[in-house]
């Protein structure tokens, strides 16, 4: 079990593993998610996708966001969101919580290697009484696949049911910071389950769970006053699959965190030097350090964390 506070701060590379695409590939699938440009070879999720989406909204408005999306410069979808959330926040929803709830059917399958999940569990141990473990999850993804291995572990483990699993899953703090795709059978009464076809209404209803950052005020969002406390409170704190924006830290940082008398460490993969060198900068001004570790989360948590919980 763990006994020592910990907080995990996920990143989009943390679900990478488990097929769901980084923010760059994220919005290139959300542009073969919508009818017309040049997608003929759409998978067949895509095709879904574009097929709810036609069913949702107008032609020309679908047509609108995807040319406007097709020439952003921005690197990600929900940066170019929170530009333009007053003309394409409820499309882009939509389009996101398509895009991803096709991605789960294909999650379901155990990764080959990188299976971090199973390592953190491994670490846990606690069957029904996960809830006692001293770990906060903090996720910037919207995905829920982090809590459906979870909740199908404890089902196949300790002979749970879901609506036993799923108590026990949300015993455990897990802060999706901008939203989810909904919860997950035996957590709630309306539920939308994992691998479910991307139909019309669990798209409208994955949409309605989704923050984008200029919709609300997400710096005093009570998801983020609980992470920044679970990380002032924390004595590990490790960042795993973190593209490291500074919006982000910002954000998590807002209220003076500094890590004196916690270890910090970070995955590090892709950055180049120079970015690297403005990330350092960044965190000396906010009194932040943290350690990376050149390595994947799975083999992050194998070699410097293992003997640590």
């Amino acid at each position: 079990m763990i006994q020592t506070p910990t907080v995990l701060v996920l990143g989009a590379g943390a679900s990478n593993p488990y097929r769901f695409p980084l923010g760059s590939g994220l919005l290139n699938d959300v542009l073969a998610a919508l009818p017309g440009g040049n997608y003929s070879s759409r998978s067949t999720s895509q095709q879904t996708a574009v097929d709810t989406l036609s069913s949702i909204f107008p032609h020309e408005d679908l047509t609108a966001f995807r040319i406007a999306l097709e020439g952003t410069g921005k690197m990600s979808i929900d940066s170019f969101l929170a530009r333009n959330s007053n003309r394409f926040k409820e499309i882009g929803k939509a389009a996101i919580a398509a895009t991803l709830l096709g991605y789960e059917h294909y999650s379901l399958r155990r990764p080959s290697e990188g299976d971090w999940y199973r390592e953190i569990y491994a670490l846990m141990d606690s069957g029904l009484d996960i809830g006692k473990n001293k770990l906060t999850v903090v996720t910037y993804n919207y995905d829920r696949s982090f809590e459906e291995f979870l909740r199908r572990s404890l089902i196949s483990d300790c002979g749970a049911s879901e609506v036993q699993a799923g108590e026990a899953v949300k015993s455990l703090p897990i802060l999706h910071l901008h939203g989810s795709l909904g919860p997950l059978p035996g957590m709630e009464p309306e539920t939308i389950p994992f691998g479910a076809e991307a139909n019309r209404h669990h798209v409208m209803r994955a949409a309605q769970r989704i923050k984008i950052i200029h919709e609300e005020n997400v710096v005093q969002h009570p998801d983020f006053d609980r992470a920044r406390a679970a990380l002032a409170a924390a004595h590990r704190i490790y960042f795993l699959g973190f593209g490291y924006a500074h919006e982000n830290l910002r954000r998590l940082l807002a209220a003076g965190l500094n890590s004196k008398q916690k270890q910090v460490l970070g995955t590090l993969r892709g950055l180049k030097e120079a970015e690297k060198i403005r990330l350092d900068a960044f965190l000396d001004s906010a009194g932040f350090k943290i350690e990376f570790v050149d390595a994947d989360c799975c083999d992050f948590l194998r070699d410097r964390c293992f003997h640590m919980l």
